[in-house]
């Protein structure tokens, strides 16, 4: 009996180490390049963190990952070294734990924040982490461990392939959600995700656009802990902090409220007037003397001109040109960008 203990203790520690050694050599080839991974792309600047060239670090959501190309072709004159670690579904948290991960190794001269208010805010509500148990505690402290593995980046980058979500459109059907709209998620023209939330809270732009249950305001709070916790980390490597606010659609016109109402959202007629989520950020800013940018009255000054992608929520190409040009106006106008030209 105590050989057939010390096989099954042998094979064990035999497979763990095995394990081991895949896992590693794994992370070694995607680290290399070997294995053609986005995060190898998009880091690959880390190879030059001696160089004296400007360096800026991007955080943000699907917003910042799609502006990307357009901002980088604004600030090439200026010879910056631009890290994205913005990604589809990110959030506060996921910002935090990036800056933790990959600010305190780039060191960047200026740590910029995109923040969306179509979405930021209910990305912290929505969010687990916001329990004080001991499991939440515990994956927060080793987060920007794991953000630092190409590994885990990989993962979530084939996720989608390996383990597709399977959406229950006739659900969506019976819900009463339009249609048509149905059909285009069917087709990938509107995003499923989209049908899924309006099933899961139904008032999730008026949770961000107006802030107004108590939920809402719990996550703000949350959410200055959050940008408060980039800041320090700014502060400590004397990086300058901006915080770029993106409006909702919802505020800037009336242009998709069809749309949302196709996709069972509540909708309120005062969120085209609505400014409260750039308002908290910007007394936030001015209280903790953080730079900050409002898009919002640029892009209602462009009252002839759609900047969003019809059916979506994200920018068009137009939207993107617009934000990356005032972006780097802004940039150039309040840090020492221009000096690096």
């Amino acid at each position: 009996m105590k050989n057939l203990y010390k096989k099954i203790i042998f094979c064990t520690l035999l497979f763990i180490f095995s394990i081991a050694i895949f896992l590693t050599a794994l992370e070694l080839a995607l680290r290399s390049g070997i294995i053609k991974n986005r995060l190898y792309n998009r880091l690959a600047c880390e190879k030059e963190l001696t160089s004296p060239r400007f360096k800026i670090l991007v955080m943000g959501d699907s917003f910042g990952y799609i502006i990307l190309d357009f901002l980088s072709r604004e600030l090439k004159p200026y010879k910056a070294k631009i890290l994205n670690t913005a990604d589809s579904g990110m959030g506060p948290f996921e910002y935090a734990a990036e800056m933790k991960a990959r600010g305190i190794v780039f060191k960047p001269d200026i740590a910029v924040l995109l923040y969306y208010t179509g979405n930021d805010l209910t990305d912290v509500q929505y969010n687990t982490q916001n329990k004080a148990d001991f499991k939440n505690r515990a994956f927060n402290f080793i987060r920007p461990i794991i953000y630092r593995l190409y590994i885990y980046h990989f993962y979530m980058e084939e996720r989608n392939s390996l383990f597709p979500k399977l959406f229950d459109y006739k659900k969506f059907s019976k819900n009463g959600i339009d249609a048509r709209m149905v059909s285009l998620a069917k087709s990938g023209q509107v995003n499923p995700w989209l049908l899924e939330l309006s099933l899961k809270d139904e008032d999730y732009l008026l949770e961000n656009i107006l802030i107004q249950t108590e939920d809402s305001i719990r996550a703000w709070d949350r959410t200055k802990v959050l940008l408060g916790q980039i800041q320090a980390l700014c502060n400590k490597l004397n990086s300058e902090f901006v915080i770029v606010i993106f409006p909702s659609t919802v505020q800037v016109n009336k242009s998709h409220y069809a749309f949302y109402r196709d996709l069972k959202f509540n909708i309120d007629e005062t969120m085209a007037s609505s400014d409260k989520p750039q308002r908290l950020l910007k007394e936030f800013c001015e209280e903790k003397k953080i730079l900050c940018l409002d898009l919002l009255p640029y892009f209602k000054a462009e009252p002839g001109k759609e900047l969003y992608t019809e059916n979506d929520d994200h920018l068009n190409e137009i939207g993107n040109i617009l934000s990356a040009r005032i972006i780097k106006d802004f940039l150039i106008k309040n840090t020492n960008l221009e000096a690096n030209r």
